[in-house]
Order: C-alpha cells, then structure tokens, then sequence
C-alpha cells in the first residue's frame, strides 16, 4: 500500500469510503483486501509521453500487488484510445498469445462497446485478469463511455490501469468527436494558488528547453479541450493516479498537456504521485524538476537493456528485478 513516510503518498485509500486498506486484512466480503465493487480501489499508471514506461510499471504492479498477503483479486486494464490495434502493444508485451496458447482470450473492448456484461468474464493468467486490447482486433476508437464502462465494470478487487494519456489526447477530433464538452471536469478544478508549472527562464543558456517554458503558466486553470477534459475525467475516476515523466527532454516537452490534466486531477481531489523515470547518468534532474515545477516525487532507475529484452523473450513483466522490484516497494510501501 502507499505508505505515509512517502511525501506524496497519505494512504492507499478508496476515494469513495475514505476507508484506508488494512494490510493483512482476510480475505472476506467487505474487507480491505476484498472490498465490495463500490469499494474497489482503482490505480492508474499514466505515461505522460510515448515511451514513459507506464506499461512496464503497470505490469509489474499488478503481479506485484497479486502476491500480496490476502491474494487479492487483481485486473490489469490498458486504457488506449489509439484506433485499431497493431502489432506491438501491451497485449504482445507480455505474450499473451503464448500465455493464453489453447485457451480463449476475451476481448473485453469489444464486450464493452457492445454493451454486454464484463463483471463475469476473466482473463486470468498468473492470478490477474488481463483486459487488453487485442491487435487486429477490428472496431471503432474507443470511446470515453468505453474507458469508464471497463473501468468501473470488470472483475477485481484491485483495478491497475496502464494509461496512454497522449492516446487520449490524440484522439481529438473535430466538433462533435469523440470527447465530452469541457463540463466534465469536477467541480473546483483548478489548480492551487502558486501550483502552476513555472514560466521564464529557469535554466543556464545551454539548456536544452526553451526560454519561455512550455509549461503553461496562467491563472492555473484546468485545460479546456474536450481531449484534455476527456483525460481529466478519466484521472478523476480513479483513487490513485502515479503520473510518470521520462526525463529526456524531447519527451517533457511532449508531456505538457498530460502533465496539467495531472494537475488538474489533483487539484480537484485525486492523489497523484508523480514519478521521474528511467534515470541513468545522463539526465539533469535538477533541470527537468524546474522545467516541470515538480518539487515531490520518486526517481526511478532505468532497467538494464538486457533484462528488459529477457523478460519479453519471456514473456514475463520486470517485476523480479531488482531496480523494479525495488521501485514498486518504494512506491507501495511494505
């Protein structure tokens, strides 16, 4: 669970109840580890950029969190809003043709946009029910009403979500697309006085980023699209969002518009922790925290190169190793 010590993280809560999980807690209808589908607690892992690394630390988080005392219940759920479903995504991330060899894999998106019922179909492969999307798998882009409906509808104790917040800011389209109207946001959700990202001139005249930050600076106001108030809503249907930045500084600048539907998230009641990722010898963090205005937050390692490539040969998440492994208990606390 999200321990106290961690500056940002106040306890592993559901959002609805208040009620904190109790480590250890049995097993039985209505109890920490299994709450009932009111209390379930939603996590979503969003990769600010392409190439973050929110699918490798969703992954890991959810086979970590299914080896928990109680063995709860726990349904990995990619949330994309890219249209179609090549080769290459999440679903071949992690060999699911090879684990599921023999056996059906049901494609929950499809189930979802049709409408039918998701609560009493599984996935289940090492103790989590696998809800991806599926490649080749034909269909329209998905829609909000799809995001939340698998959201809130699937089977599990535990909702780990992988999220491709630039999937759903991509996927704008004209008037009348596929986004709600910027009612969505909640209530209030604006950002704290003085929580706004920085403008100026934060950085030597080396710097890679620009003078004036890319970083809105304004009133702190919420975003106004509708991708942006499509992402927000999203964030605001979760207990606990990690946003996670990779510090190359191509990708913070890609990271702008998702980085302040985080905010907003925040802002409005959501706990957000907020993680750098991939650290090695060549970031400046000290460079990226000012370009971004993030004072709390993790830093997390970058996986060696070839247990990356070994455990997708494998077809198995990271969560053995050790940079990960060491990661996860940072973040959830033991």
């Amino acid at each position: 669970m999200f321990s106290a010590k961690d500056k940002l993280n106040t306890g592993f809560t559901r959002r609805h109840t208040r009620e904190p999980l109790a480590e250890g807690a049995p097993k039985t209808p209505g109890s920490a580890i299994c709450p009932p589908p009111w209390g379930r607690v939603k996590i979503g892992f969003a990769g600010l950029s392409a190439g973050a690394g929110a699918t490798t630390l969703a992954f890991a988080a959810a086979e970590y969190l299914a080896a928990l005392s109680g063995k709860p219940s726990v349904s990995m759920l990619e949330i994309d809003m890219r249209p179609g479903a090549p080769a290459g995504r999440p679903y071949d991330k992690i060999g699911i043709d090879r684990r599921f060899a023999g056996r059906d894999f049901i494609p929950f998106y499809r189930l979802a946009a049709e409408g039918k019922p998701l609560g009493g179909a599984s996935n289940i492969d090492g103790g989590i029910n696998w809800v991806l999307r599926v490649p080749g798998e034909p269909g329209p882009v998905p829609s909000p009403v799809t995001l939340h409906r698998l959201l809130n509808n699937i089977a599990g104790d535990i909702i780990v979500c992988d999220i491709s917040a630039q999937s759903i800011l991509a996927s704008a389209g004209p008037a009348g697309g596929h986004f709600p109207a910027a009612s969505h946001f909640p209530a209030g959700a604006h950002f704290p006085e003085g929580s706004h990202f920085p403008a100026g001139d934060h950085f030597s005249a080396a710097s890679h980023f620009p003078a004036a930050s890319h970083f809105p600076a304004g009133g702190g106001q919420a975003p106004e699209t509708a991708a942006s108030a499509a992402l927000l809503a999203l964030l605001a249907d979760l207990d606990h969002v990690v946003c996670i930045f990779d510090p190359l500084p191509s990708r913070l600048l890609a990271a702008v518009s998702a980085a302040e539907a985080c905010r907003a998230a925040a802002a409005s009641g959501v706990p957000v922790t907020y993680v750098f990722n991939k650290l090695n010898d060549g970031v400046n963090l000290r460079e990226a925290t000012r370009f971004t205005g993030i004072k709390d937050f993790l830093a997390f390692p970058a996986a060696q190169p070839g247990s990356v490539y070994a455990a997708e040969y494998a077809c198995r998440s990271l969560a053995a190793e050790p940079e990960i492994k060491a990661a996860l208990t940072t973040l959830f606390g033991r």
